[in-house]
């Protein structure tokens, strides 16, 4: 069966994804947090900015799908939106 994803909702779909990268990023402190000791004091990163990186990434990721959905919905009113097949889960 074929279906057509025709609109996407710009707000949800920021917020959500705007959370998954928050997520995906905590796994990177837990890197980073020791890479930074290893460093010597005058080029060490301050530990706010390890704090904030999670917090851009998220911010910047929802400012990126909210472009990027509008845009997606723009593109589908003239094209008709992406052409899926889905099946019966059984």
């Amino acid at each position: 069966m074929k279906k057509r994803l025709s609109k996407i909702s710009p707000l949800q779909s920021a917020k959500t994804l705007a959370v998954l990268y928050f997520l995906i990023s905590l796994p990177l402190l837990l890197i980073m947090v020791p890479l930074m000791l290893l460093v010597p004091d005058e080029h060490a990163p301050s530990g706010m900015m390890l704090i904030a990186l999670p917090l851009l990434y998220a911010v910047l990721g929802f400012i990126g799908t909210l472009i990027a959905a509008w845009l997606y919905n723009l593109a589908a009113k003239w094209t008709g939106g992406i052409e899926i097949t889905v099946s019966e889960q059984r």
